[in-house]
């Protein structure tokens, strides 16, 4: 159909999209061919004078408290789902390969969603980290929980380790002390980690605020056997960020 010669057909399209109503692929088209026509374009602002002024004398509504409750009780359901479908997507899709570091800060920003806690009664303060190796890829999310005494861990990009090394967690603070918060071979092992996330329970003398930056270090299967001092290199690292 050629719209330029349908002064009816333009009058209508124009209407419709000045209201909104016009979607999708005739609301694009529509679009381009106004970039190209003045005649069209002056019939929309036509329109616009016609049907803006009309607003002026529309009454606000506002939503049933049933609404918002619905809504909220919807959020509570979904949280669980949606942070396993954020790390199966990530996983599926390899989508951390390549990333720069301005994308890393964008999954920071992700995990606070992904991880923080829905009850209410729980501290709001709240840290995040990313783990990065010397390429700047991506490689784990983690998060505190504060109410445990506990920090989450979930790879979104596993590392593979030989069956006779382990994968140990450290804790290094603003003055410099280091301490192991633990193995976390029972991801790195497991046959399919998509959704896992593993809680490590934080030693005697260290709280969520202790860490300036978190590490990972590559060591014999069993850890370090000094839990101040890493025995293998420094694999992956990240600072570790107080988000609320």
């Amino acid at each position: 159909m050629n719209i330029q010669h349908n002064q009816r057909l333009q009058h209508q399209l124009a209407a419709e999209f000045v209201l909104g109503t016009l979607r999708g692929g005739a609301r694009r088209r529509f679009r381009a061919w106004l970039q190209t026509d003045p005649h069209l374009q002056q019939i929309v602002r036509e329109w616009q004078a016609h049907l803006m002024p009309m607003m002026e004398f529309s009454t606000p509504k506002v939503p049933q408290a049933q609404v918002w409750s619905n809504i909220e009780k919807q959020l509570k359901l979904g949280a669980e789902r949606g942070q396993k479908a954020f790390f199966r997507f990530l996983h599926e899709l390899q989508f951390w390969r390549g990333l720069s570091l301005v994308a890393s800060a964008a999954l920071i920003l992700m995990a606070v969603f992904v991880f923080k806690p829905q009850d209410s009664s729980l501290p709001a303060e709240m840290y995040v980290a990313t783990l990065s190796d010397d390429k700047a890829q991506p490689i784990a999310v983690i998060s505190s929980d504060s109410k445990r005494r506990q920090v989450l861990l979930r790879f979104v990009n596993r590392p593979q380790i030989a069956n006779n090394q382990s994968l140990e967690l450290w804790s290094i603070s603003k003055e410099g002390k280091i301490r192991s918060l633990g193995l976390v071979d029972q991801v790195t092992n497991a046959a399919d980690t998509t959704g896992a996330v593993l809680r490590i329970n934080l030693p005697e003398g260290v709280t969520n605020a202790t860490p300036q930056l978190l590490a990972i270090s590559l060591e014999p299967k069993g850890g370090s056997g000094n839990p101040e001092k890493p025995s293998g290199p420094i694999l992956f690292k990240g600072n570790w960020l107080k988000t609320a």
